[in-house]
């Protein structure tokens, strides 16, 4: 299961390790038999600055379904994450003054503790949703499916927890889910309903909707004073983060959002504070330009836009920027030989009697 070292890939913090292993634990699974074949130690598990590559990560999770036989994880994982796993982030949240400042926190710094979470707010009307997406997965293959599959939910749950536990608010929200409903759901139906006021799957993005009054609740542990301090430390960290990343990585997870589309080098270069010619310059330093990640970035959006099955063709190819369906199909075919109508949507990886075993090493 070992995996190559790669200086710009994002690495997961020990923690998630640590939860991940706490949970097997219940099927009786050793910590050695999770780790087998990975390079990883107990004794390195001891360290709390220690970090996994995040291929090594998702092959984890993978192998653990493997070995508990499964599917629903992220539901038990969900159970046992604390807020307080997500370290100088959830301590800079606890100390705001209302939930939308401490969604904004979460905004900004999350991808510290995970690097490929994307979490965003939205307010329409008298409702606000939290959106959850990712960034660095490639949701073509399977095992970053599965990822982004368990995590979503525990994401979900961790969610909900926070709400009642810093305001003292209870709150069922409606949550929907992007990938489709799994098989294995029905064995889950206690939490969801106790959890959750509606749950629908097969959506455009997984959210959670609440009312939005609730933005404006007062916290538990406000300390304006501690928010500001922590704040800056996050800022801190997050800059050292992102001196030590690759510009082409910074690239490609900037040029599209399922918010606002994709973006035009303009828009990236400002995002990341570069006039546009010094951005073309980094790039052709990194043997890059910024129209070949334009290009891969549109065909892994299309892929996924089709997987997910929730728009028509016309409405993927006007989202991806494309004047006519002539065109959004002549370029999906350039990129993976088969017209968008031959493209087959996938659903959740698990929909199927049994888990596919697979070797790891």
């Amino acid at each position: 299961m070992s995996v190559a070292p790669a200086l710009d890939r994002p690495r997961m913090p020990v923690i998630f390790i640590k939860v991940l292993l706490e949970t097997v634990a219940d099927w009786k699974v050793a910590p050695e038999t999770l780790l087998q074949g990975t390079g990883i130690t107990l004794k390195a598990l001891e360290d709390n600055h220690f970090s996994v590559d995040y291929a090594v990560f998702i092959q984890l999770h993978y192998r653990a379904i493997q070995l508990t036989q499964e599917p629903g994880l992220g539901f038990l994982i969900g159970r046992k994450m604390k807020f307080s796993s997500f370290g100088l982030v959830a301590y800079a949240a606890m100390v705001t003054s209302t939930l939308r400042e401490l969604i904004d926190v979460i905004e900004q710094f999350l991808l510290i503790r995970i690097p490929f979470a994307r979490v965003r707010l939205e307010l329409q009307t008298e409702t606000a949703y939290l959106y959850f997406g990712c960034a660095w997965l490639d949701l073509n293959k399977e095992m970053d499916r599965m990822l982004y599959e368990v995590g979503a939910i525990y994401a979900v749950l961790v969610s909900i927890e926070i709400i009642p536990m810093l305001s003292g608010q209870a709150v069922k929200p409606e949550v929907d889910f992007s990938f489709k409903r799994p098989d294995y759901i029905d064995r889950f139906e206690g939490i969801l309903s106790s959890t959750m006021a509606r749950v629908r799957f097969g959506q455009p993005e997984s959210r959670i909707a609440f009312p939005a009054h609730y933005l404006d609740l007062p916290l538990k542990f406000s300390d304006p004073s501690t928010a500001r301090r922590l704040r800056k430390m996050c800022q801190q960290q997050l800059d050292f983060i992102q001196a030590k990343r690759d510009i082409t990585v910074l690239v490609r997870e900037l040029i599209y959002c399922e918010k606002d589309g994709l973006q035009s080098i303009e828009v990236v270069a400002a995002k990341l504070r570069l006039s546009k010619r010094t951005l073309q310059r980094l790039l052709k330093n990194a043997n890059q330009n910024f129209n070949a990640l334009y290009d891969q970035t549109r065909e892994q959006t299309a892929r996924m836009m089709i997987q997910r099955g929730d728009l028509s063709l016309n409405q993927i190819a006007i989202k991806l920027g494309y004047a006519t369906n002539a065109s959004f199909s002549r370029a999906f075919k350039r990129w993976t030989q088969k017209t968008p109508g031959q493209y087959i949507g996938q659903g959740s990886i698990f929909n199927e009697q049994r888990v596919v075993y697979k070797s790891l090493k």
